[in-house]
């Protein structure tokens, strides 16, 4: 994969810490990695494998179903850090199911919420 493509898709880390208020410490998570992970790839001292890559490639996903359900981050953030929904199980927020691994999940809820679901 190219530097650029790897690049575009680090982006999506900046954009969920300052647009969904996420600390590094959630993001890292979320991607199945520690923090000083993270900033490796940040500064360009590291790439991610492709397990994260792929996760990367997800949260784009996420992110671009967030934007398009949710009328401002403020409201999206709401939902990932405090909304518990009944298509997660009801007891435990997109966040922790995100940073329990389970990306997969919260995507699946959003594309049925996006299909009017």
């Amino acid at each position: 994969m190219t530097t650029s493509a790897i690049g575009s898709q680090l982006e999506i880390l900046d954009e969920m810490h300052d647009r969904l208020g996420l600390g590094w410490a959630d993001v890292a998570a979320i991607v199945g990695v520690n923090e000083s992970t993270v900033f490796r790839w940040k500064s360009r001292d590291s790439d991610p494998r492709p397990m994260a890559r792929t996760r990367l490639i997800q949260l784009q996903e996420m992110m671009a179903l967030l934007q398009r359900l949710f009328a401002g981050p403020d409201l999206a953030r709401t939902w990932l850090k405090e909304k518990k929904p009944r298509g997660l199980g009801g007891s435990d927020t997109p966040l922790a199911v995100m940073k329990a691994g389970r990306i997969d999940r919260v995507l699946m809820l959003l594309h049925t919420l996006a299909r009017g679901g």
